[in-house]
């Protein structure tokens, strides 16, 4: 009974964090319309690429290019989100997103109709956008929750993912199956002008607005200042270097799960829809109500460093086989592991970067996993070409545990956090 009375605490944290906390109760809400419209294009767009092209090479090179920009624009959208308005990045952000997803649309039906090397350009542009998003979206959290909410309010985004991650990829194989691709462009493109009307909305004087002599810095300097913070801070390059090679894997998986479950398991429709929905639904769900009790309980280093181990044996056991069981359970280890590093990871970054650097620090952060997406992705795509992807997604694997294990040996865990008190702006 007392068990069951701690989990019924632990998860009033998540509600009361919601009623007591309006402005960040409008920001949850802007990303779960983010997360479904995302669900709606992640399953539309490469299966437009396959249907134009017949081409898993082009299926997964979508993919790749949607990587491209986190390479280039995580930084700028870094220096960004701590110069300017973070609430007014987030609003033209998905103004612009609106625009693009629905141009995509547009030019289907337009007389010169719609081109596979557009669709690539669009997907380019749309993912440049979410890297000078996203470092002002997790840069925003600490201004709008105290510190000890951190961990509930990251481990909400997850939970919220797991169930966007049950309905969106039903309702896309069901919408795909009834009336096309096109449904889920269209819905995309309007999620993303519902999230930039609620972000609007929030009323906060913590929307950073930096000192003038910050401002007045050259964008190189800002830069530099930005680097020069992860340089000093251990325990981050040592986290950096072990979520890349999680990113790698990562970057694997995400470029050819979709051909894995198309060609080699033979799935459609629905049943495709269904697949991920059992892939990644209940693992997020349950692993993002514990990763932060485990974070409280454990220690979020010792629960990332963990986590890299799991993920890393499951990404190996998703290509042992080819049996439809075995490859689900694996994918939901998986998808279970990435949550609490993902979880605990970002939590930690947040609770122990200053707030007048976060943005800087993560957009580096993000460019380093936007690096390893890219690698990994890119090299699954040429070498899937050559040998089977089970053999692509086991060998990624591999080297995911080398990354945990050499991590294992450094203090990632042990080493002074310099914990700094967030400055709420």
């Amino acid at each position: 009974m007392k068990a069951i009375l701690n989990k019924l605490a632990f998860r009033q944290e998540y509600s009361s964090v919601l009623i007591r906390n309006p402005n960040f109760r409008k920001l949850f809400i802007a990303s779960i319309l983010s997360m479904f419209g995302t669900q709606m294009h992640r399953f539309a767009l490469p299966w437009i690429v396959y249907d134009f092209t017949g081409s898993a090479t082009l299926m997964a090179v979508n993919f790749t290019i949607s990587l491209v920009p986190g390479f280039f624009f995580g930084l700028i959208g870094g220096i960004l989100s701590d110069r300017y308005s973070r609430q007014k990045i987030l609003i033209v952000s998905d103004i612009l997103a609106a625009f693009f997803t629905m141009l995509i649309v547009i030019l289907h039906i337009s007389p010169m109709g719609l081109q596979v090397w557009y669709l690539f350009v669009l997907t380019f542009i749309l993912s440049s956008i979410n890297s000078v998003y996203l470092p002002s979206f997790r840069a925003s959290i600490p201004t709008l929750v105290t510190k000890d909410d951190l961990l509930a309010a990251n481990g909400m985004f997850s939970v919220a993912q797991s169930f966007m991650s049950l309905g969106g990829p039903i309702i896309a194989g069901m919408l795909i199956g009834m009336l096309g691709p096109w449904i889920n462009i269209i819905m995309n493109s309007i999620s993303f002008l519902i999230s930039a009307v609620l972000i609007g909305r929030i009323r906060t004087s913590n929307t950073v607005k930096l000192e003038d002599s910050t401002q007045k810095n050259g964008f190189l300097s800002e830069l530099s200042h930005g680097l020069n913070v992860v340089k000093r801070t251990k325990w981050l390059l040592y986290g950096m270097f072990l979520t890349f090679g999680v990113f790698l894997g990562s970057g694997s998986v995400g470029s050819l799960i979709q051909y894995y479950l198309r060609h080699t398991l033979g799935i459609e429709g629905a049943l495709f829809g269904v697949s991920f929905a059992l892939f990644e639904f209940l693992p997020m769900l349950i692993a993002g109500y514990y990763a932060p009790l485990l974070g409280k309980k454990y220690e979020m280093e010792k629960v990332v460093l963990g986590g890299s181990f799991l993920y890393a044996f499951s990404l190996i056991g998703i290509g042992i086989s080819t049996l439809y069981p075995i490859v689900i359970l694996s994918g939901m280890i998986l998808n279970a592991a990435a949550v609490f590093i993902v979880v605990n990871w970002n939590a930690m970054i947040q609770q122990y970067i200053p707030n007048d650097v976060l943005g800087r620090v993560t957009g580096t952060v993000l460019t380093v996993q936007s690096v390893a997406l890219l690698s990994g992705g890119a090299v699954s795509s040429f070498l899937v070409t050559m040998i089977s992807p089970q053999w692509v997604l086991i060998g990624f694997g591999m080297i995911t545990v080398v990354f945990s294990t050499i991590t294992l040996r450094l203090p990632f865990i042990n080493h002074n956090k310099n914990v700094s008190k967030n400055s709420f702006i």
